[in-house]
């Protein structure tokens, strides 16, 4: 599993809930986790810090999040998230998805 390789436990991540014998999930999350081969690749190799927040401004070099912290960047790769427009969501009704299902 890709996430083994990355040091990382998708059942620890900060939006998955579930019970005691992981037989069911759900997933809470503004926005989407790390899932591509960028992802993977920098934290196996140890060149990944995974820092969740909200960008609030990019300085000359660091990023401020909206909780106030700065953190120093040289570069920046957006790759592991975004946050979906819930305009479609309103406009169809939707209230949740179960798999590929709308409302269950």
């Amino acid at each position: 599993c890709m996430y083994d390789l990355a040091g990382e436990d998708p059942w620890a991540h900060y939006a998955v809930v579930t019970n005691e014998k992981r037989t069911t999930v759900t997933l809470r999350q503004a926005s989407r986790f790390g899932i591509g081969d960028i992802f993977y690749l920098s934290s196996y190799f140890g060149k990944t810090d995974t820092i969740v927040g909200t960008v609030k401004r990019l300085l000359a070099d660091k990023v401020q999040l909206e909780s106030g912290d700065k953190l120093e960047a040289q570069h920046m790769i957006k790759v592991l998230g975004y946050i979906g427009d819930k305009t479609v969501d309103k406009v169809m009704g939707i209230k949740k998805m179960e798999g590929f299902h709308v409302n269950g």
